[in-house]
């Protein structure tokens, strides 16, 4: 049966996509899921405003890139789209203060579509989807890596059914998920000192299958971690 993990980080750059590459090193099949990605193609096509580099931005959505602030995306830049005008009237909003990839994720995916247009489940229902796909292929592991918020905890862990985006899909539960925070054990400049934001702590107080310590330098040691507190086998 497969294995369905679902892997949680405070800050970026923790280590998860390193951990699934550990798992295919031993020979597993895994299935990989994120529940942004999805959010992360829409972010990209409202700030490129159809002016065609909206690709661009996604590739660096799932980089470095997405941490550095830039001149260009400052919300007196981005193009005009109901998103941008959220922004413009949004109190406390320096409008010419250059913003980061980053930034905007969580701004249009949390406090814009999630919050502001009343879509809590918007990039789970889309996100479970995809949880499905990879349990009908069979592989060895589905992972989720982006475990953040509370409605996607508990989705998975209960097994709850969700509403899917499109009315003749059916309703589904998942099997028993292996919840796993990583700890990233080092510092890194532009990544770790920006304020937190509410998707990055909205988990902190759940309960974990399993903690790991991705330690500098010894990146295969969270293999043995998920090992040594029976999430895998």
């Amino acid at each position: 049966m497969t294995d369905l993990l679902a892997l949680n980080s405070i800050r970026g750059k923790s280590g998860k996509d390193t951990l699934i590459g550990l798992l295919e090193s031993e020979g597993r099949t895994v299935f990989r899921v994120a529940f942004a990605d999805i959010l992360k193609k829409q972010c990209a096509e409202v700030l490129c405003g159809g002016q065609g580099f909206a690709e661009r931005y996604e590739q660096e959505m799932h980089s470095g890139v997405k941490d550095r602030p830039q001149n260009g995306l400052a919300i007196q830049f981005i193009p005009n789209s109901n998103y941008r005008g959220w922004l413009w009237l949004k109190s406390g909003e320096d409008r010419e203060e250059p913003r980061s990839l980053r930034w905007h994720l969580q701004k249009y995916g949390t406090e814009y579509r999630r919050e502001f247009c009343k879509e809590p489940d918007v990039w789970l229902d889309l996100g479970m989807l995809e949880v499905r796909k990879g349990l009908d292929l069979g592989v060895d592991h589905v992972v989720v890596t982006d475990l953040r918020l509370p409605n996607e905890f508990k989705a998975l862990t209960k097994g709850a059914h969700t509403q899917q985006p499109n009315p003749n899909a059916f309703s589904w539960s998942v099997p028993k998920v292996r919840t796993v925070r990583i700890v990233r054990d080092w510092f890194i400049p532009g990544v770790d000192d920006p304020a937190y934001h509410i998707s990055d702590i909205a988990l902190l107080a759940h309960p974990f299958d399993a903690l790991v310590v991705n330690r500098l330098g010894e990146p295969w040691a969270m293999l043995d971690q998920l090992k040594e507190q029976g999430v895998i086998n």
